[in-house]
């Protein structure tokens, strides 16, 4: 696999390339590296108004970059919760004429004549209404763990293709992505018919944990050592220089998109509209660091990392207290 640093004409942004020789004709992959992208993966603390802003200029440096690869009517799919909070339908709409969709999935329990209670991915809402007949490029802004929700999110937009007779050109990814779910997405739409895949992933490609959740840039595995009390370091596709700016920020093991629906300050659910989880986001980010640190891995430097962190959350709820 190689990594290199591609100049793009389209501005003076930050891409890199990264080549998965398995899919080499069909995934174009590029790491997007946006200083407040950055700060969001790095510091979980930042939440609410600070949180919004800095994902909605992420959006508007890459926007144009974006624009530019659309082929056919761009389509883009609000996954959510969580997927309005990337803020890349604000930046789009000043360039394109957007075709907006809407699909809520949630794991549900099939306890069905099995009582060991399976999980699976349900479509509980969605809005395909202004989906039009034709070549269409679907963007979809989402986080990326595994991949399980964008399969069934792939699998509806399907459907509902075929029903209003649209042809799948393109699909363009953006947002906090493994590789696990970026290869299993990818997989899907050259199965269902898509001609190209694009995924601009923000700041690296990590590898999932244990807990098949959390996507740490590097560090231990925090679900391995609560679990099992084991050691096992994970790492992530990135740039020399985004690892050496993420080694003076980044407490090593944590999330780093942190619980993104609940990072933000209303969240629709395709029926209401209601205000995020704030607090319960801080206090597990909280409970990582903790974890990271009883695993007794990190440096003296990234303790320091650690508890100004720990500093930063504390700082923030209180001022959720106050309000």
């Amino acid at each position: 696999m190689e990594l290199k640093l591609t100049i793009k004409e389209s501005g003076s942004i930050r891409l890199y390339s990264v080549d998965f020789p398995e899919m080499k004709d069909f995934l174009k992959v590029y790491i997007f590296y946006s200083e407040p992208a950055f700060k969001v993966a790095a510091h979980p603390h930042i939440v609410l108004d600070e949180f919004h802003n800095m994902m909605r200029r992420a959006a508007e440096e890459i926007a144009p970059f974006i624009a530019s690869r659309v082929e056919g009517d761009p389509v883009l799919v609000h996954v959510l919760r969580a997927g309005p909070g990337y803020h890349l339908h604000d930046a789009l709409s000043e360039a394109l004429d957007l075709r907006e969709v809407f699909i809520r999935t949630q794991y549900v329990l099939n306890t069905y004549m099995d009582h060991r209670a399976v999980r699976e991915i349900k479509v509980t809402y969605q809005d395909f209404s202004q989906l039009r007949r034709g070549d269409i490029t679907v963007i979809k802004p989402d986080t990326e763990a595994t991949g399980g929700t964008g399969e069934k999110v792939l699998e509806r937009i399907k459907i509902e293709s075929e029903i209003r007779d649209c042809n799948l050109r393109k699909l363009i990814l953006y947002g906090y992505i493994s590789k696990e779910g970026l290869l299993r997405i990818a997989r899907k739409a050259s199965s269902i018919g898509f001609e190209e895949v694009m995924a601009i992933a923000l700041i690296d490609i990590p590898h999932l944990s244990s807990n098949m959740y959390d996507m740490p840039a590097f560090g231990p595995d925090l679900s391995l050592w609560r679990e099992k009390k084991e050691i096992r370091f994970l790492g992530s596709i990135t740039d020399v220089e985004i690892f050496k700016k993420l080694l003076m920020e980044y407490v090593p093991g944590v999330d780093q998109p942190g619980d993104f629906s609940e990072r933000q300050k209303l969240l629709y659910d395709g029926y209401s509209w209601r205000r995020g989880e704030v607090e319960f986001h801080l206090r597990k980010s909280e409970e990582a660091i903790m974890t990271a640190l009883e695993t007794g891995t990190l440096t003296e430097q990234q303790k320091k990392i650690a508890e100004n962190e720990i500093k930063a959350i504390w700082s923030i709820l209180e001022r959720i207290r106050r309000t």
